[in-house]
C-alpha cells in the first residue's frame, strides 16, 4: 500500500510539473496592433524593443494569391510566426527572421515576435 501511495504522489508531482510549464512557460502577449500601411504604400517598418519571455503581435490584412515578405532585424535568440486564420503556420515562416511567402486566402494574418532575450527589433512587412 506504502509503494502506491508513493508512486501515486511521484506522478502527481510529474504531471503537476508538466502542466505548469506549460501553463506559465507560455508567452505573455505585451503588444497586439493591426498594422496600417500609408496610402499608396506597400510596405510598412515597424521599431521596437522586445522583453525576454513575452511576444508581439502584429495583424495584417491581405488577399489571397499576395506575396508578403517579412524581415526582422534583431538578435539570434528573436524570430517570428506567421499563420493565417483557416491556414494557420504557414510554411517557412515559422521561427524565422525574414521570409517571403504566397498567402492562401483572403483575410488576416498574424505575425508574432517572439524571444528569448531582450532586445531591439525592426520589423518590415511588404505585401505585394
Amino acid at each position: 500500500m506504502i509503494q502506491i501511495i508513493k508512486k501515486f504522489a511521484a506522478l502527481s508531482l510529474i504531471l503537476t510539473t508538466l502542466f505548469a510549464g506549460q501553463i506559465f512557460g507560455q508567452d505573455r502577449v505585451t503588444i497586439d496592433r493591426q498594422v496600417r500601411f500609408s496610402r499608396g504604400s506597400i510596405s510598412t517598418v515597424i521599431s521596437g524593443r522586445i522583453a525576454r519571455g513575452t511576444s508581439h503581435i502584429y495583424r495584417v490584412r491581405a488577399r489571397a494569391g499576395q506575396e508578403m515578405a517579412v524581415v526582422l532585424n534583431t538578435g539570434d535568440d528573436t524570430s517570428f510566426t506567421i499563420s493565417g486564420w483557416n491556414s494557420g503556420i504557414l510554411e517557412g515562416a515559422d521561427g524565422v527572421r525574414r521570409t517571403i511567402v504566397e498567402l492562401p486566402e483572403t483575410g488576416e494574418y498574424v505575425i508574432q515576435i517572439g524571444t528569448d532575450a531582450t532586445d531591439d527589433y525592426s520589423l518590415e512587412i511588404t505585401i505585394n
